[in-house]
């Protein structure tokens, strides 16, 4: 018969001490500080690479399959151009005057579809994700590089400079 203990040896990591730490730094979204590793059990969980490292369930499937699986950044319905200049469109269309005749009609929809000014807009916003920025960061820099096809190297820099974090 093998004799086992119920207990880790002396000294064994036992996990964290938990004791006074918050489940959880505000409500379900993470509102901890930067830079912080232990303020909540929520955000500690999060950075242990037990959990950090997992891949997805979609991941592992693909790898079964033999196939790579791509993850590309999310954009919010508002940054896509087709939802900004629709959504523009619209508005102009309805700012238009209302006739019922059908030749008015027609060129109001025509004019208020020929607006397009979103669509340079978004491609910004789409050129700061690359680089790491959150919304507030891509439209401070949006705002300062309009004239620019693309951002500065320098960026980063700038950001910091200018304290938007």
């Amino acid at each position: 018969m093998m004799d086992t203990s119920l207990y880790y040896p002396e000294g064994h990591p036992c996990g964290y001490d938990i004791h006074g730490k918050k489940a959880s730094c505000g409500d379900a979204k993470f509102n901890c500080l930067p830079g912080a590793q232990d303020c909540c059990c929520h955000w500690m969980l999060f950075n242990e690479p037990d959990f950090a490292n997992m891949k997805s369930r979609l991941e592992e499937l693909a790898e079964n399959l033999g196939v790579q699986v791509i993850f590309l950044p999310k954009f919010h319905c508002e940054l896509n151009p087709i939802e900004q200049c629709w959504g523009f469109a619209k508005r102009v269309y309805q700012l238009s005057p209302h006739f019922s005749c059908k030749d008015y009609l027609e060129h109001n929809a025509l004019s208020a579809l020929a607006e397009y000014v979103f669509a340079v807009k978004s491609h910004w916003f789409i050129d700061a994700y690359p680089w790491g920025l959150n919304g507030r960061q891509a439209a401070w820099a949006t705002r300062c590089y309009h004239g620019h096809c693309t951002l500065p190297m320098g960026i980063l820099e700038e950001l910091g400079e200018a304290s938007i974090y």
